[in-house]
């Protein structure tokens, strides 16, 4: 959302723009053909295990470690982005890392700039960083069911939030339309295994921001740990929620 309000105000390019662009440093094979359509598809063809488990692994490296900018910029383009999906944190990292580049702020800056006070958030939130202030891009934003609910709604309404035009609505459909798979948009998670267009944000621990427009429905649900994924990638809880909640609004 926000590297796409970058876009809307002038200050990136467009999701086509070259990272190298923004980061001359970027290294790897096809590093001069990464865009950033391809981060927040999950297609970029960086060198990242997406690993919980490994204490050596990246990825834990990037939670814990202490530069997640400097081990970033250090991880090279080694597959030819846009041809296949691949979930990385890294990828989501490095697209925030790209709008912190453009604007010359932080990501927390821009998110009560540019969402939280349009939203009319009621709580102020808390996003992890490393040691040196770097937002966790890919993940820990902190908050509450009320104002997680608040991006589903926006969502909901075409990016409009009570007649304010926040995110193109061209970007909307772009952004819960399936990319390289049906499954995954820009960001967003997508299924209609339920009979009906469903698009959500999930956090790694069963929090879920499940948007459904044909029955003006937003779900959040707070979490401390998911259940396993099933063979359509979305988790058995996710399809467990969405189930109940749609015998509600069809009033099965």
């Amino acid at each position: 959302m926000l590297a796409e309000i970058a876009i809307q105000k002038g200050i990136l390019k467009g999701w086509h723009e070259k990272v190298k662009e923004i980061f001359p440093e970027l290294t790897g094979a096809h590093a001069n053909e990464l865009e950033l359509w391809h981060l927040s598809t999950m297609s970029s063809g960086l060198e990242w295990d997406e690993s919980y488990k490994n204490p050596f692994s990246v990825t834990a490296k990037a939670y814990y470690g202490n530069d997640v900018r400097k081990l970033m910029l250090s991880l090279p383009i080694v597959d030819k982005p846009g041809t296949f999906y691949n979930y990385q944190s890294g990828s989501t990292e490095l697209l925030g890392l790209c709008v912190m580049q453009a604007t010359g702020k932080s990501l927390s800056e821009l998110a009560t700039e540019w969402l939280w006070k349009p939203m009319q958030a009621e709580h102020d939130a808390k996003w992890h960083t490393d040691t040196k202030g770097t937002e966790l891009c890919y993940c820990c934003f902190n908050s509450n069911a009320r104002d997680f609910a608040r991006f589903g709604k926006l969502m909901l309404h075409q990016g409009n939030w009570n007649g304010t035009q926040i995110l193109d609505t061209a970007f909307v459909q772009m952004a819960t339309t399936g990319a390289l798979v049906p499954y995954y948009g820009y960001s967003f998670w997508l299924d209609n295994s339920h009979g009906t267009k469903i698009f959500y944000q999930r956090g790694i621990l069963g929090q879920y921001i499940i948007t459904i427009p044909e029955y003006n429905t937003v779900i959040v649900r707070l979490g401390r740990q998911r259940l396993g994924l099933e063979d359509d990638n979305h988790s058995k809880d996710y399809h467990t929620i969405v189930g109940e909640v749609l015998k509600m609004v069809r009033g099965s």
